[in-house]
């Protein structure tokens, strides 16, 4: 999931907010286990770290900013996720201006469905 935020972003609020949502919403610190086990297992810890990168990419040209937002996408597609480890997500923020950031949040289907990801 991507989009463009626009405006005065302050990245540690934005940071304790999905720090928050973390801790509200289980689902976002869960694991889920089976090797071994008679059953798979979802595993909820009570804390996992926040597993965001920043970065500033205004000093490159708007076309540079896009490539390496292209690759960004395809290497995280490409990445996948251990379910076994917890957060089964990760964002990445970059500063493209002044004004306007790229997020990217990737995240494995098994957290979020049609109906919940809006809700968060």
């Amino acid at each position: 999931t991507g989009a463009t935020l626009r405006g005065d972003l302050s990245v540690a609020a934005f940071a304790e907010a999905w720090r928050h949502a973390m801790q509200r919403h289980p689902i976002l610190r869960t694991a889920f286990v089976w090797e071994d086990l008679d059953e798979p297992l979802q595993v909820v810890q009570a804390v996992v770290e926040l597993p965001l990168a920043v970065e500033d990419w205004r000093a490159l040209p708007e076309g540079e900013q896009q490539a390496r937002l292209e690759a960004l996408l395809a290497d995280e597609r490409a990445r996948g996720f251990d379910l076994a480890d917890a957060p089964l997500m990760r964002l990445f923020l970059a500063r493209t201006a002044d004004d306007a950031h790229a997020f990217v949040w990737t995240h494995h289907h098994i957290l979020l469905d049609g109906w919940s990801l809006p809700l968060l």
